[in-house]
């Protein structure tokens, strides 16, 4: 509903942020995307060539002109009318492991705690990965403790194949702990409900990310639901699977990607992409270049695509981050990326329960901490999305793509629309999901302007700066 946001996590990084559009001086929120929808609205062509190129919309940007999503950071006072932000500031420090992981504990309890509060019925999403068995250990500690409400129920949610890593570890994890643990694996029909939700919520992401979150949204039991999914790049500083050294800036990665986007569409696009990671980067800045890309992943890849999924279980249960409250992060930003490696969460499963480590990492299928070793059979990828979208959706695509005035408009390479739809028979199901995947999302794109008749304008796309970040560059927040 329109203007009902509630702003008391806005410095959350798992902070649920809604959309927004300035209508004149007064500015109109909302969770639903929908809310803004009508027959003027304008196709940001730089947001359709951002999603292709990163899987993600950078900045505040969203798929229409002028509806944007709120700042990072940024807690909205409705009595001055704009947008205060808080400040970041990233440090250098080395410390031991142990030292980080004592006070890390202490803090994660802390935050858990804030979370759950007084709740009987805890929903956890569990992994074979690490960072959800810390959630898992947390809760467990407290409830040793008496910290908790009394006779507390948890219950463990995993998707994907049965019998891959993620979910053969996350069966042996809750059945140490004696706790239910809810399976789902995404069939065409959940599959086709993904797609839905997709259309009905703005475009911000494809439909693979959304996972089996939508059967989790269903669930009765549970009060609430605990996520770790920034355990990684909080905690071990990781995005992706990747180190933070090994990670370049945005602007860098700048490319037509497959080259699905027309090329003089795509031109046009460049300098405003460019703005939006510029523009974030001057409003906090840091002195370190390492310090100033991990900020980017946070505000484009974290909160314009995990969270904008994680969303979808929101709406109908609370949902919570564990490592992002701003106890956590700005401790935890204290410290180089080489301090903040995987020994910190060794020493973590000390403090909380080492038989966590007895079972393997679904990563590598060792125990975490060992490079080599022999692994198990269980297969390591837990989906098949490839292969469901070739099975299921290849008609689709080629009706909202071909036989649609869609391919009139221009947005895509018309040359290579029917070579690569053609080409989803021979892509290898492992290494190339990226053409069934953006070509599933532009069919819904399709669908999603005939619709809501989106007006599409490929001769220009002009530059769409926040008045917020001139406001933030022109404060200096960081000084």
């Amino acid at each position: 509903m329109i203007n009902e946001v509630d702003w008391k996590r806005y410095n959350n990084l798992g902070f649920h942020a809604p959309f927004y559009k300035k209508n004149n001086q007064n500015y109109l929120f909302s969770h639903a995307y929908n809310d803004f929808i009508n027959s003027e609205c304008n196709l940001d062509l730089t947001a359709v060539s951002q999603l292709v190129n990163f899987n993600y919309i950078l900045n505040d940007r969203t798929i229409l002109q002028g509806v944007k999503k709120s700042p990072f950071l940024g807690n909205f006072n409705p009595k001055k009318n704009i947008f205060e932000f808080d400040k970041i500031l990233f440090e250098a420090k080395n410390e031991d492991a142990i030292k980080i992981a004592k006070t890390l504990y202490k803090k994660l309890q802390v935050e858990m705690l804030s979370y759950i509060s007084t709740k009987k019925n805890i929903g956890i999403l569990l992994s074979g990965g690490m960072d959800s068995r810390i959630v898992l250990g947390i809760l467990n500690s407290l409830i040793k403790e008496n910290k908790t409400a009394k006779n507390i129920q948890i219950k463990a949610f995993t998707w994907g194949v049965k019998d891959s890593r993620d979910v053969i570890y996350a069966k042996k994890i809750a059945d140490k702990y004696n706790i239910n643990l809810a399976h789902f694996e995404v069939d065409e029909e959940l599959f086709n409900k993904n797609i839905e939700y997709v259309l009905n919520n703005g475009l911000e992401f494809t439909p693979i990310h959304l996972h089996a979150m939508l059967k989790i949204a269903n669930d009765k039991d549970v009060d609430c639901i605990i996520a770790g999914s920034y355990g990684d790049s909080i905690g071990r500083s990781q995005y992706s699977g990747k180190k933070i050294s090994n990670l370049i800036s945005h602007t860098d990665r700048l490319k037509n990607t497959g080259k699905l986007i027309n090329p003089k569409v795509y031109s046009k696009t460049i300098k405003d992409s460019i703005n939006d990671i510029e523009i974030y980067k001057k409003a906090f800045l840091q002195k370190e270049k390492i310090q100033n890309i991990e900020l980017e992943y946070q505000i484009h890849y974290m909160r314009k695509m995990l969270n904008p999924a994680l969303m979808s279980i929101q709406k109908k249960i609370p949902l919570y981050q564990m490592f992002a409250s701003q106890e956590v992060y700005t401790y935890m930003w204290q410290f180089s990326p080489s301090a903040r490696r995987q020994d910190i969460y060794l020493e973590l499963f000390k403090l909380l329960d080492n038989k966590l480590l007895e079972i393997p990492y679904a990563k590598t299928g060792l125990i975490y901490g060992n490079n080599t070793g022999t692994t198990d059979n269980h297969k390591k990828e837990n989906h098949i999305y490839t292969k469901q979208i070739k099975l299921y959706y290849k008609n689709y695509i080629e009706k909202k793509l071909l036989q649609s005035n869609f391919v009139d408009y221009g947005i895509m390479n018309k040359s290579l629309i029917k070579v690569a739809i053609k080409g989803m028979h021979y892509f290898n199901p492992k290494k190339n999901i990226f053409y069934e995947d953006k070509l599933l999302w532009f069919a819904i794109l399709a669908e999603f302007l005939k619709k809501n008749k989106i007006n599409v304008n490929t001769t220009k796309n002009s530059v769409n700066i926040s008045s917020i970040f001139e406001y933030i560059v022109r404060k200096n927040i960081m000084n």
